[in-house]
């Protein structure tokens, strides 16, 4: 089994664990999701919703945008640029976003993660930060937060030792990532070599 290989097999373990504690860090931060449009073939706003309000809703759940495994394409490609083709530098296979309408929800998000007996956080990236850099993540702010899920289904499928994402992202700046945008950073960062 090529290194590669396990590292997915890890992150598809761990999936369906990140989607039910994200959506209990939400519930108990006031997080919200993104949306995805009503009409895929209408040209709309980017829409979030509050988790609390969406669970109770069959149509807004069923929008919710979870975030897909990262792409194996892109993988290599992060592995080969940044990481000396060291796979286990990848620790964002396995991801998600919660979108907050404002800072203190946003914090009470990082203190439920941190009180979570399940979580094990490795590492935490404010962006948000002054001192932050902007150049380095193309003008992208929102905390990150890179941990370990050690729940009783992980340690059964022996995946309890995958580090995965969590982003945390204020809505203003949400709304402000547009796909042009994206493809902006998509150049800068090849271009970068990263």
């Amino acid at each position: 089994v090529h290194p590669l290989d396990l590292l997915y097999a890890h992150a598809a373990g761990n999936y369906p664990e990140l989607r039910r504690k994200v959506q209990f860090w939400a519930l108990a931060s006031g997080g919200c999701f993104a949306l995805g449009p009503q009409d895929p073939t209408a040209s709309t706003q980017k829409e979030y919703v509050r988790f609390e309000k969406a669970r109770l809703d069959h149509e807004l759940l069923r929008r919710i945008q979870w975030s897909p495994l990262k792409r194996v394409d892109r993988a290599v490609e992060k592995i080969l640029r940044m990481y000396a083709s060291d796979v286990s530098q990848l620790l964002d296979i396995c991801r998600e976003a919660i979108i907050f309408e404002s800072i203190e929800d946003l914090m009470r998000c990082i203190e439920a993660i941190t009180r979570d007996l399940e979580v094990e956080i490795l590492r935490i990236k404010n962006r948000l930060s002054t001192s932050h850099n902007a150049y380095e993540s193309a003008g992208y702010r929102f905390v990150l937060l890179n941990l370990r899920l050690v729940t009783r289904q992980t340690k059964r499928l022996e995946v309890d030792g995958h580090v995965l994402e969590v982003q945390l992202v204020l809505g203003s700046f949400w709304k402000a990532m547009t796909v042009v945008g994206h493809s902006r950073y998509v150049k800068w960062r090849n271009e970068r070599g990263v």
